[in-house]
This record gives C-alpha cells, structure tokens and sequence, in this order.
C-alpha cells in the first residue's frame, strides 16, 4: 500500500475533483455525494400531456454515460430514451433484457437500438459506440449461419472490454476509489485523525451544495464514521419523494461507482462476469430454438416477401368498403408473423398493430419499423373496449387452433369489433386435394383442415353478415392437365386448383 498522504493535500485532492461541473447541484436539490441527475430526465407537462418521453440527449452525450447503469431494467429503458426518444415498450423491454441475462452485454443492446429503423430514421447522434457496429452484425451473420454461441462470446467479450477500459480510464472511479480507501486507512490507523477528516470532507461537499442548514448541524456535532453513515443515508432516503425512475436510476449509478472502483486485471474482470451471468432455463431456450425454427420455415414455404404481399394485396379492396367513422378506428393483425400485411396497412395509411406468440416473428417486424406486440391474443382482445376496431385480421391460424379456442377467439372479435367494422380470415383450402391431403402437413403445428363451410357457420353463428369467400392461389398453370373436358376442368379444380381461402365478414 502507498504510503498515506498528508491530510492537507488529500483535501486539497478531493476539493478538486468535487469541483468538477458534473457534481455540481443546485441548492433547492438534497444532498448525495459525488453524483448529479439533470432535471432534464423529469418531464416537462407539454411532455406528459402529449404522452412522449422528454429528449434523453439532454442527459445522454456518451455511450460511456450509459455503460454506469448496471441495472438492467434500467439500461434497456435508459438505452431507448437516448437512442429512440422514447420509453421501452415492453416487448423491447423484455428481449433485450433476456439478451443481457444470456450475456450479451450492453454494447451489444445499443448496438442492435442505433441499427434499427427507427433509430436510424431519428438520426441520433451518440459518440462512443467504437467497433460495437461491427460486433452487432458479426453476431447478426453468425446467427444466420447457426454460430450463435461464438458471435454471443464476441459481444460479451467486447462489452466486457469497454467496462473494463472505462473503470480503467475513468478518473472519477480511480480517485473514489483512492479516497475512499485512504480514508479507512487514516481511520484503523487513528480515530481522531478520521474524525477530522469526516468532518471537513462534509465540509467541502456541503459547501459545493449550499446546504447552510446541514453545514451548521454538521458543525455543531462531533461526528465519528457511524455518524457521517447516517446522515448519507437520511440524504438518500429524502430522494425517495422524488419520481421512481430518477431514484433506482442514482441508485444504479451509485452501485456502479462502487462496483468499478477497484481496477482489477482484465482475467480477473472476465471471471466475475461469468459468475453473475443467469442461466436462462432449459424451457426458455426451447420456446427460443422453436421461434427460430417457425421463422425459417417461413421464410422457406410461406414464400418471399414479395411473393405474399402480391398474395394478399386483393384484401385491400374490402377495406374500402369502410365507411369514414370507421376507418379512424386502429386495427389488428393477429398472428402477424413477417408482418407483411401490416406492411400494406402501413404504406395505405392506416394505424396498424400486429400480435404475435413468436418473440422471433415480433422482433422481425420492429426491426423492419413495424408495431407488433408480443402476447397471447385471447388474453390480449380480453382487454379491449367494445367496438373499438375498425378492422380485424388473422392469416392462417384458425387453422392451429383447438375448436374451443377458435371459438372463443370469434366471439372476442365480435364483441371489440365497431359496427360496420370487418374480419378477415385466411386458411388452407381443404377443397384442394393435394392441401388438404399432403401441403397442409408441412406445418407441425397445424391441427386440422378447417372447411369454407364450416367457418362460414361459425362466423353467422356469432353474427357476422355479408360473408365473402375469396379462393386464391391456384396451382401454376404449367401443373394443370392441359386435355379439354368437363373430366380435366373438375379433375384440375380438386388438384390444382386455389391453395387458399379467405372469408371477409361483416359486423353489423
């Protein structure tokens, strides 16, 4: 250990750095030592009223300011203010946390927040991100070429490595650090030395602070460490009135200060990390591996992106058959997978939203800037007003469904939907033999065929009026048999004819 320096420099020592801009506070504001929160985080009333979040680069200049807050709820939220301007929803609330718990690290969550289209139509500037680009797409291609485990090292590693550089480099935890141990040492060493040099620290900090009162209430006390430990803790207890987000936000800081005082070798550093990382439950990793699968079978049977937006296009027309004081209403995809409908939507001007069980399918969306929540959709339309949709969507998941299930769906939907408003649902056609019999197998998680009429039943049964039964995508003509004859039409019509229907229903 350093020999221990005389007790005028190390004052003189922490009345410098106590100097600094970032821990200077204004005197209406209670009292914590060596830490600030702008009052640019509180919102302003235009803020709340308008329901957006105040602008976090006000607060946020760094990438470095958000790599402190080690709590991850925290981060994630603070991560989006600064990036997005505006509060986590809690879909990205919940991934990017499991991202973090799976060991990630933070690089890597604002990595893949400044790569989304949302950020990048806000055009945010934020110093600091280094090589955290590049990591983010070498993950990205890694998980595209099933080396998932290594990319996730790589991002680990990285953020450890800026955790490490800023504890290494950042002068305010090196000199908390040597202060703070200098002073336990004066204090082992001689008590009334340590009683002394309590007393002027207080001093220096509630001088910077312009707090007269608790200057002359320290002033009239001798106060040992014990007495010294209380008063902080009255300080902090009195930020408890203040807003939730500002307290847990000091809070994180404050325990991150601690955390990364002591500079420790990088093995050192490496290995503590491994130690805190959670272990994400076998069924968690289960429910991930299947949504990865469902996505790529997607992708390899569904068909192209183009190829399913020219599929679904002929819906568009019944939409406007709405009348005006409908179509101000919003509407829902459930089940919206690559959201290529809500893509439609979107582009017609419309205030679409998406639902989807797949954490894989959802994330797709809101990286191509589109809203989709993750959720079960009965649970979901339980929530809902009465009569506040214009129109509701499904493509392709009665057919996964028990009866009971699909049948209360159908009842759920009668009730939120406006009058006037429309359903649309999409299925497999069983009338085509080759559907019914071998393509609609594909799919491990489909049920049962479900018929035209059938679903037509249960649609009137509920209430719907003005069914429409729209048969798409046929065969391609080169599979049809070209012979003439009533023999060859009717043959051609149960093989290759539409793959598809769709029902378009109206509530009254």
């Amino acid at each position: 250990m350093n020999e221990m320096p005389q007790l005028d420099k190390l004052i003189a020592a922490i009345r410098e750095e106590a100097s600094r801009p970032e821990y200077q506070m204004s005197a209406a504001e209670p009292m914590l030592p060596m830490l600030e929160v702008s009052k640019s985080t509180q919102p302003s009333r235009a803020s709340e009223a308008s329901g957006q979040a105040p602008p976090m680069s006000q607060v946020f200049k760094h990438v470095d300011e958000l790599l402190l807050i080690s709590d991850s709820a925290l981060f994630v939220d603070a991560a989006y203010r600064a990036l997005l301007r505006r509060p986590a929803d809690a879909l990205g609330a919940q991934t990017y946390r499991e991202k973090l718990d799976q060991g990630y690290g933070q690089m890597f969550v604002l990595a893949a927040l400044q790569a989304s289209g949302e950020s990048r139509l806000l055009k945010i500037n934020l110093a600091g991100f280094g090589i955290a680009p590049l990591v983010y797409n070498g993950w990205r291609v890694g998980r595209r070429i099933g080396l998932t485990a290594p990319a996730r090292l790589l991002s680990n590693a990285y953020s450890g490595w800026r955790h490490l550089r800023l504890a290494a480099s950042g002068r305010l935890s090196s000199q908390l650090w040597q202060t703070g141990s200098r002073l336990n040492h004066v204090e082992t060493q001689q008590q009334g030395l340590a009683t002394e040099t309590a007393r002027r620290l207080a001093e220096v900090v509630q001088i910077q602070r312009q707090d007269q009162q608790q200057l002359e209430q320290l002033r009239q006390q001798k106060i040992d460490h014990n007495t010294l430990h209380n008063e902080l803790q009255r300080a902090q207890s009195a930020f408890e009135t203040q807003s939730r987000f500002e307290l847990q936000l000091l809070r994180a800081r404050i325990l991150t200060l601690q955390q990364r005082a002591l500079v420790r070798p990088v093995t050192s550093a490496l290995a503590n990390a491994r130690a805190e990382e959670k272990a994400t439950s076998a069924t968690d990793r289960l429910q991930q591996d299947l949504d990865d699968y469902y996505l790529a079978f997607e992708n390899a049977h569904r068909g192209s992106h183009a190829e399913i937006i020219t599929k679904i296009t002929p819906y568009l027309s019944k939409l406007a058959e709405l009348t005006p004081e409908v179509l101000v209403l919003p509407m829902v995809d459930i089940g919206c997978g690559r959201g290529e409908w809500l893509e439609l939507l979107r582009e017609q001007g419309f205030d679409a939203m998406g639902l989807d069980l797949s954490a894989a399918m959802v994330q797709h969306c809101l990286e191509r800037g589109l809203h989709a929540e993750h959720g079960d959709a009965q649970h979901w339309l339980a929530r809902q007003s009465d009569n506040s949709f214009a129109m509701i969507s499904g493509f392709h998941i009665v057919e996964h469904l028990p009866f009971e299930q699909l049948f209360q769906l159908i009842c759920q939907i009668w009730r939120v939907l406006a009058p006037g408003g429309v359903l649309i649902l999409e299925t497999p056609n069983p009338e085509n033999v080759l559907v019914g019999s071998h393509t609609f197998y594909h799919d491990h998680s489909h049920r049962n065929p479900v018929t035209p009429t059938s679903l037509q039943f249960l649609l009137g049964y509920h209430g719907f009026v003005s069914q429409e039964v729209l048969r798409l995508n046929p065969y391609p003509e080169k599979d049809r048999i070209k012979e003439p004859g009533p023999f060859a039409e009717r043959f051609n019509g149960h093989l290759y004819g539409p793959q598809d229907y769709g029902i378009v229903a109206r509530k009254t």
